[in-house]
């Protein structure tokens, strides 16, 4: 995980990837997110709210650390039950209400603390990639 001070990262893409062989009853999926935009925010003591961006994903925890890793775990469990069930993350990608993009938009005014987090998973090959926005007002 990287950390920063600036955002300089393009908007999020998503990639999914089938191969498959019907004669031997095989079939590899590979789900990639790049630049994931996450808010960060501190909702009131010690309750934390991490909030995607580009994907209308939420998750609490008691502590920064604590939501972002449960943020990443269970957005990968979503995105391989997709998958599991749907064979596409097609109905996943649907942005954030206009209030959240407004929230990201005023935090990004003052000073804010980012992290990127990058990596991949098996069976299903997906690749995460985040970046935590941390309203410092907030932490």
């Amino acid at each position: 995980m990287t950390d920063k001070n600036t955002p300089d990262l393009p908007p999020a893409s998503f990639a999914h990837i089938t191969m498959s062989n019907d004669d031997i009853g095989l079939r590899v999926d590979a789900v990639g997110i790049r630049n994931l935009r996450v808010l960060v925010t501190e909702e009131d003591p010690g309750v934390w709210v991490a909030q995607g961006l580009e994907i209308d994903y939420a998750a609490q925890g008691r502590s920064a650390a604590e939501v972002k890793q449960r943020f990443h775990d269970g957005l990968r469990a979503t995105i391989s039950d997709q998958m599991e069930e749907y064979h596409s993350i097609a109905q996943l990608i649907v942005p954030a209400r206009e209030e959240v993009f407004a929230e990201f938009r005023d935090a990004i005014k003052g000073p804010v603390y980012y992290s990127h987090l990058v990596l991949c998973v098996e069976p299903i090959n997906e690749t995460l990639s985040i970046t935590y926005l941390t309203d410092t007002k907030a932490a």
